[in-house]
Order: C-alpha cells, then sequence, then structure tokens
C-alpha cells in the first residue's frame, strides 16, 4: 500500500470507528504495508457494551471495553503498528441497537462535535503523511461520525483515503456499492491484491475473538474476491 501511493518509509494514520474495523477492512492491505512505514491506528469509539460472548456481553461495559483494547492492542503488536485510543463511547453504550445505529442521524448526535474536534486534535498533534478512514458504508451512525470527522483534516500534503466498511459492504450488491460511493464523488484510488496476505487477515480477524464469527469471515473473504479485477482477493481505496 504505502509502495503504491509513493509513501513507503513516510507515516500513516488509519481511523477506526471501532475495535477490529481496519482489521477487518484493511488487513490485508496492513499486512503487506506495515514492514515498510510507520503506521498508527486511532481507534474512536473505543467504549463498548457489545460482544458476541454472551457471559463478556453480560459483564457490563468495562470489562467489555477492556476485552476490545485488548484485542486492538494485539492486532497492533502483531504489525508493529503505533495504537492509540480515545474514549467516546460506542453506540451500543448510548442505548442504541441493532436496527438504531444503523440509522441515526449523526446531527442529533451529542457525540459528533467532540469526535470531530478530538480527531482534528490528534492530527494535528501527530502530523501523519496520509490519513485512512471509513467510507461508512451501511450507515453505522459511528461510522458516520468518524467520515464526517476526517474531512476536514484532507489537505493536499496529506490525502484522505476511504476504505470499504466490512463487514456492512458485503452487504451491498457491488453495483449499489459503487453507486454510493460515486455519487458522493469519490473513485477507486487504489484496488490492492492481498492474496499473499489474505491468511494473515482471517488470522487477525479471528484474534477479535469479541467480535468475529464464521459468518463475518466468510463475507470479508467474499467481499475481497469480488472487488479484485484480477480473479484474486484484494482490498479498495478510495478518495
Amino acid at each position: 500500500m504505502l509502495d503504491l501511493l509513493g509513501l513507503s518509509g513516510r507515516s500513516v494514520l488509519l481511523v477506526q470507528p471501532h475495535p477490529d474495523d481496519v482489521c477487518y477492512s484493511l488487513g490485508g492491505c496492513v499486512a503487506l504495508a506495515a514492514p515498510r512505514g510507520a503506521m498508527t491506528l486511532l481507534t474512536v469509539f473505543s467504549r463498548s457494551a457489545w460482544a458476541l460472548p454472551v457471559a463478556l456481553r453480560r459483564s457490563g461495559v468495562e470489562r467489555v471495553s477492556q476485552a476490545r483494547r485488548e484485542e486492538d492492542a494485539n492486532f497492533c503488536q502483531r504489525y508493529g503498528l503505533t495504537f492509540h485510543a480515545l474514549d467516546f463511547p460506542d453506540s451500543s453504550v448510548i442505548g442504541h441497537d441493532e436496527a438504531a445505529e444503523m440509522t441515526a442521524d449523526p446531527a442529533d448526535d451529542d457525540r459528533t462535535e467532540a469526535v470531530a474536534a478530538a480527531v482534528r486534535a490528534f492530527v494535528e498533534r501527530t502530523e501523519p503523511d496520509l490519513v485512512i478512514g471509513p467510507a461508512a458504508l451501511g450507515g453505522h451512525v459511528d461510522h458516520r461520525i468518524v467520515r464526517k470527522a476526517l474531512a476536514p483534516v484532507a489537505a493536499p500534503d496529506r490525502p484522505l483515503l476511504l476504505y470499504e466498511d466490512l463487514p456492512y459492504a458485503a452487504r451491498l450488491r457491488s453495483d449499489a456499492l459503487t453507486r454510493t460511493l460515486v455519487d458522493q464523488g469519490l473513485r477507486v484510488r487504489e484496488t490492492i491484491a492481498i492474496d499473499d496476505a489474505i491468511d494473515a487477515k482471517l488470522n487477525a480477524m479471528r484474534d477479535y475473538r469479541s467480535q468475529t464469527d464464521d459468518e463475518t469471515i466468510e463475507a470479508v473473504r467474499m467481499h475481497a474476491r469480488r472487488v479484485s479485477p484480477a480473479g484474486g482477493q484484494a482490498e479498495r481505496l478510495w478518495a
């Protein structure tokens, strides 16, 4: 990824709404690029009440949040990334159920302005050469808040690229996904072959034990196949 973008040896900030978003959406690129440059992972909503294991979910916000931060930290250790987490509550903590979090409006969310200020301050302090964040496919309010927060940080000397949010992107038909982003004035900036990194990506996903099930693994694998123009497996970045 870094070599493709002319950034080998320079700094990249990977921004994710929740623990696991970068691993799911861009884990192949991270596996390929991490040895070539300085990469930082920033998790915005690090406080959560949601986990797949029922016992963990019932243990409460503090325990769930701790488990999810540990999964992020392990992912970063795997690839030598610098890890930072902001202390914002995700949609599960503020009371949204699975339906509400996909339809809520960031304009009506008390977190939106504070997230924007915190993300902007982080970017100003760390001065990355490239920022990569979510395209907010699927409509999850937390993803939309982060995408909105990232828009002002783009600059001529600091590009902003967007990854296809998985597993949400996999639930969209290919034509609908493309139309959604093209209608927003975006285009595919890079399609990066991850054939040599797909096993590493899926193994890293499985290490997010609080979130990952077989259905998610298969959705991510399917999406990697369908976005590859060469019949292999790929991930895409939009600009």
